[in-house]
């Protein structure tokens, strides 16, 4: 029980506050006060309360649901042409400057969908997961894409789980994972990676070998002993 609060506590503290904190870690090398300053700043402009959030979270599920709907009007379309999980590849490359490479990356599914729904791109709306699999295989997709999510989901937690006794920022790392899985559960893989993807990367790497430092570690006492 006392895991399951600590996780909670942190779970609602990073839900709040987690993107004020996050997006303003580039202040760090001015000071804590003006790190402080800014993060304030951004919870007062954004506007960042408990019952803000759960609107938000609900306005999510709701744009879902429509969105998973016109995604199988859409599919039965002659004129369509499935995506074959092809904006997984472009939210990817969203993360190198166009400046660098040259190539402009095409528009994820969440522009489409959003001209599916209203008519013109006024915004971006997106799909949802299962809407996005809807538009990348149709009804194979989504029993693929099922598949894939739930091991990927069963395989994080697993390695979480066993890991809650050994390191003392699992935790933190939990809430973190809890949310980029949060956003990518909206279907837009340019928002997942554009999100905190950077920063899971080096964390998971960091659990990687701190675990095999506490392996070697344990081997080497038990030849001692």
């Amino acid at each position: 029980m006392k895991k399951i609060g600590s996780i909670a506590v942190v779970g609602l503290f990073v839900l709040l506050y987690g993107d004020a904190i996050f997006s303003n870690l580039k202040y760090l090398p001015d000071g804590p006060m003006e790190l402080l300053h800014n993060i304030q700043n951004s919870i007062k402009y954004n506007d960042i309360n408990i019952k803000n959030t759960i609107y938000g979270i609900l306005g999510n599920f709701q744009l879902s649901a429509l969105s998973l709907n016109v995604a199988f009007d859409v599919i039965n379309d002659y004129n369509f042409s499935y995506r074959f999980f092809s904006d997984v590849i472009y939210g990817f490359l969203s993360l190198i400057p166009e400046v660098l490479t040259g190539i402009s990356v095409p528009e994820t599914i969440a522009y489409h969908n959003t001209y599916y729904i209203k008519g013109e791109f006024i915004s971006n709306i997106p799909p949802g997961m299962l809407g996005f699999a809807i538009y990348s295989m149709g009804w194979a997709g989504l029993f693929l894409f099922s598949y894939i999510w739930g091991w990927i989901g069963s395989f994080i937690n697993r390695l979480l789980s066993n890991n809650m006794d050994n390191h003392y920022w699992i935790y933190p790392l939990y809430v973190l994972t809890a949310m980029d899985w949060s956003i990518a559960s909206s279907g837009e893989p340019r928002l997942f990676f554009q999100s905190k993807f950077i920063l899971l990367v080096i964390a998971y790497y960091l659990l990687f070998v701190s675990n095999k430092c506490f392996k070697k570690k344990n081997n080497i006492r038990r030849i001692d002993d």
